[in-house]
């Protein structure tokens, strides 16, 4: 950290202990301002998972700081009455300082300057399918990418040179086979979590069927880093594992596979393995684009275990069907259970 960079954070910190104690002076207070005001996270020239990292970073330092402090009460005197007020906490310093910082970080010249040479060299491409629809996307590397139904992948079009091979998983499930390059790495980047791999086959389900991040690998090893600010766990997955991180708890556990059955989409093969009515509805509109409608206490106990390739709608309902006692009406794009 430069100097200035110092200096600057120190000022801020000055400027804020004076407003806790109610001392700042009209120029201090315009300052103070400006400041506040030149913190923007939304320019337009961050990407959505960019804005989120920052967000997160200076969201964690608010956590820490909370559990270390307590919010500063005081009380004052006004016309005789006594009135309580609550000022800024050690919390909100640490925030606007970190808010500061990383401003600095993104909007300083050399940053700007990267960025628009960045911009001029090379563009960002998006593939994204639609309900109902399963994509292949091959790299120049070799590299294959299966994208799941209502996906959407997002990576730069000078893929081939750079450092790192950087793909942005924006939502829904991929599967990747990633061709080995020892000297540059392969890494997906999520809202939730980075995985960085050099060879190897793997799934990522931004939110799987329990609302949770998921990372399924078929081979090799891949690093997963969750973003979870300065709480972020590190970790390596390997063949035959799963990693469910909790978007709730922010806590990683590992599973172990038994079978492949969860790869079996990039197949074209819809499977259902045990599956209740709220598994099945939610594979059924998304591999065929349909709303299913259904009142949800009928049947909740019914089980379905089955696989399928390249069936219609009607035919899996009508196999289904086979397994439990239920009937159905399919009318456009509306499928109702009855």
């Amino acid at each position: 950290m430069s100097e200035k960079r110092k200096y600057s954070e120190s000022e801020l910190a000055k400027l804020l202990q004076h407003y806790e104690d109610d001392k700042l002076s009209t120029a201090e207070k315009e300052r103070l301002q400006k400041w506040l005001d030149r913190v923007d996270p939304q320019a337009e020239t961050y990407s959505e998972l960019q804005k989120k990292r920052i967000q997160q970073t200076i969201y964690s330092k608010i956590e820490q700081a909370l559990s270390a402090h307590q919010p500063i009460i005081r009380t004052k005197r006004a016309g005789g009455k006594q009135y309580l007020y609550r000022w800024i906490s050690a919390a909100a310093i640490i925030l606007i300082v970190a808010s500061w910082v990383l401003f600095q970080q993104f909007s300083s010249p050399s940053h700007q300057n990267t960025q628009a040479s960045l911009n001029e060299t090379f563009q960002w491409k998006e593939v994204s399918s639609k309900a109902g629809q399963r994509l292949k996307v091959g790299f120049p590397d070799g590299t294959i990418v299966w994208l799941n139904s209502n996906s959407t992948l997002r990576y730069k079009d000078s893929f081939s040179t750079g450092p790192s091979r950087d793909v942005y998983l924006e939502r829904g499930e991929a599967f990747f086979n990633v061709t080995k390059d020892t000297s540059r790495a392969f890494i997906v980047h999520t809202e939730f979590a980075e995985n960085k791999v050099v060879g190897t086959a793997f799934n990522i389900q931004l939110k799987d069927a329990d609302g949770n991040y998921a990372l399924s690998m078929l081979s090799g090893v891949v690093e997963l880093t969750t973003n979870n600010g300065i709480g972020s766990q590190k970790m390596l997955v390997s063949k035959g594992e799963r990693a469910v991180y909790s978007l709730k708890d922010k806590k990683v556990s590992m599973i172990s596979l038994k079978d492949n059955d969860w790869n079996l989409w990039t197949s074209n093969i819809l499977s259902f393995k045990a599956a209740n009515w709220p598994v099945l509805i939610q594979k059924l509109e998304d591999w065929y684009g349909v709303k299913v409608n259904m009142d949800t206490p009928r049947f909740p106990d019914q089980l379905f275990t089955a696989q399928f390739k390249d069936e219609s709608l009607e035919n899996v309902l009508k196999s289904l069907q086979q397994i439990n006692s239920f009937r159905f009406r399919i009318k456009g794009k509306e499928v109702y259970i009855e």
